[in-house]
Order: C-alpha cells, then structure tokens, then sequence
C-alpha cells in the first residue's frame, strides 16, 4: 500500500506547492501549526494530521489525490484498527511544520524530499513492527 501511496503523495505535494492560492498556502500553515499543537500535547494527533494532509491535497485542485489517497489510508485502518497495535506509527518525527513551510514558499523539491522522507519513516517502522510481529 505505501509503495502505491509515494508516487501519488509526492505528486500531490509538487502540485500543491506550485498551485496553492494565499489562502489555501494560510490553511496548511494552521493545520500544521494545530497537528503540532495535539502532538506536543501529547493527544491523538491522527485526525489533526488527517486535516493537515487533506489541506495540502485539496491545494492540488484535483480531488481525485484526496480521494486515492483516503481510500489507501483506509485500506491499511481496514485492516489494522491500530497498525500492528501502535495508533501512532511515525510518531516520533512530525514534519507537518516544515512541510508546510516548503509549501509555502513555493520550494517544490524540498516539499517532495520531505514528503518521501514521511513516506520511509512510516515504511521502515510498518517494515520493523511487522518483522518483530512475526518474529
């Protein structure tokens, strides 16, 4: 799922990063700044990240990022209510705040690098989780 997930979450990212509208660059700078505000926190953050990601794909114009990527994300929830018993896999790294921020200045290669750099924290921790699972 997350090998299918990268090229549309990196493409999403590059399109939203040139496309944006002021307003739409306002909105993923707030639910960056709310996703980092339940983390710190120390609340579930997963539906304030949901925002922020939603935010980033509707900056796109094209809802079918959104709806793609929603239905991979629920495919994996399907599956696993909590991911191999961790409702938070890539806790440990936010990078909403400086994802955002390559959003918003329209710096398309560092917004891609970034998003692919979420993409393999999540890989790695799913891939370790599963190993020790198994094992």
């Amino acid at each position: 799922m997350q090998q299918v997930r990268r090229p549309l979450e990196i493409e999403s990212v590059r399109i939203a990063t040139r496309s944006a509208t002021p307003e739409q660059r306002r909105i993923i700078n707030a639910r960056a700044a709310e996703l980092m505000a339940v983390f710190e926190a120390g609340e579930d953050w997963r539906p304030a990240d949901h925002r922020f990601h939603n935010a980033v794909h509707d900056a796109t114009g094209n809802p079918l990022f959104r709806q793609f990527i929603e239905q991979i994300q629920k495919a994996f929830h399907d599956i696993y209510e909590t991911p191999f018993g961790k409702p938070h896999l890539g806790q440990d790294h936010p990078a909403a705040p400086p994802l955002a921020d390559a959003i918003i200045a329209g710096d398309e290669d560092k917004a891609a690098e970034l998003t692919e750099m979420i993409i393999d924290m999540v890989c790695a921790e799913t891939q370790k989780i599963s190993e020790e699972h198994d094992g």
